[in-house]
């Protein structure tokens, strides 16, 4: 990588595409494997081997560096990663595997219309809860710290989206509009956990004006219907929550550019609506972003999130988040990263629970460097830290 503004280089040339091999190595520690309230915290040394491989098209990098560079008529990229997570410690999940395939097909991209096809599935096995037990397969039901899993509870789930959308635009892309569907599929491996199982149908509506060479005002609408497809399973359970069939709807409209030439801003405000029978939401969603940037390669923010999604407890969740971002490059050959944040989540009613709606507030911290010894070999070291 040449230029640190690209996120690859330029590959594997095989005649009108690029081969992109490549494989990561992490070393790391974790305090808390389950995310578990304390006494349960369990920690353990992680080691994380993350091969990928993608075929695309030729780039930008092999076509030139002239602002006015076109694809051909046809854009492809897809291709395959994985990641194999080993915990060393007893007692957490000890080594599984995660995959990641992307596919997306653009025809006619950046005419003044094309139509792009995309395929996304992978499998997630990071545990996001307490589990009681180490995983494996489902047992009985046991109840602790107000979370019920079964002993042995196996965090793997699935995801599958197929998506389609129809864009168009004027010569000079200072217009641009789009109509897109999406279907998106979960699963969860784990008998206990399938209750979970959701299908999603997503239409969305995307519009913008480029009014400066920087500068432009968007707009975007969404519509969602989630099923969740055992939902079965969980009526006349006293130990599983119910997850209601639901709808969703959503409209943004905001800025987003440059003030200065080193100043810019994302600005959007919207409104969401959520139907779960009864227990509904509605507020306004709101991002707010300010960007300093010293040099084309550094950046400086500060933004505020208010959005709202679909959640396993309580049906939703509105986060109201909080953040500060530094991306620094020094010398040359050295980088620094860094994200703060803080959060503040409230979850919808349970109707199985007396108790008020859950309420938490999260602190997370990610530190990342990088130096770059050529343009292809660099070494990296990054930390992470969660309290909620």
């Amino acid at each position: 990588l040449s230029d640190r503004k690209r996120a690859e280089g330029s590959g594997i040339r095989l005649g009108d595409f690029e081969l992109h091999p490549g494989i990561g190595l992490e070393l790391g520690y974790t305090n808390n494997v389950y995310n578990a309230e304390s006494p349960e915290e369990l920690s353990s040394a992680v080691l994380r081997v993350a091969p990928h491989l993608f075929l695309t098209t030729l780039g930008a990098e092999r076509g030139g560096e002239e602002e006015g560079f076109k694809p051909g008529i046809l854009a492809f990229k897809g291709g395959l990663s994985a990641a194999l997570m080993h915990y060393f410690a007893a007692g957490t999940p000890d080594t599984d595997v995660s995959t990641d395939v992307n596919l997306a097909l653009t025809i006619a991209p950046q005419r003044p219309l094309s139509f792009t096809v995309t395929e996304v599935f992978n499998r997630s096995i990071k545990p996001f809860s307490d589990p009681v037990n180490e995983p494996g397969p489902g047992n009985s039901v046991v109840a602790v710290n107000a979370v019920t899993f079964a002993p042995q509870t196996d965090f793997a789930r699935y995801n599958e989206s197929i998506g389609a959308k129809l864009e168009g635009r004027t010569d000079g892309g200072l217009l641009q509009g789009g109509v897109g569907y999406r279907l998106n599929y979960a699963w969860f491996e784990d008998s206990f956990l399938t209750v979970n199982n959701n299908l999603i149908h997503t239409v969305n509506l995307t519009g913008a004006w480029e009014f400066l060479p920087k500068s432009a005002m968007f707009y975007d609408a969404a519509f969602a219907h989630q099923t969740y497809t055992n939902r079965a399973q969980s009526e006349g359970d006293p130990l599983r929550t119910p997850l209601t069939d639901n709808d969703q709807v959503s409209a943004r409209l905001g800025f987003n550019g440059a003030i200065t030439s080193r100043i810019s801003a994302t600005l959007a405000l919207g409104y969401a609506v959520g139907f779960f029978g009864g227990n509904d939401f509605e507020g306004l969603i709101v991002n707010a972003e300010g960007r300093w940037t010293p040099t084309p390669v550094s950046e400086l923010g500060l933004g505020y999130e208010r959005s709202f999604m679909s959640a396993y407890e309580g049906n939703f969740v509105l986060r109201n988040q909080i953040y500060t971002r530094l991306r620094y490059f020094f010398g040359g050959a050295f980088v620094v990263a860094s994200k703060l944040a803080v959060e503040f989540l409230s979850f919808g009613p349970d109707p199985l629970s007396e108790q008020d709606p859950r309420r938490d507030v999260r602190y997370s911290a990610d530190v990342w460097g990088e130096y770059r010894f050529i343009d292809w070999l660099a070494a990296t070291l990054q930390f992470s830290a969660l309290v909620d």
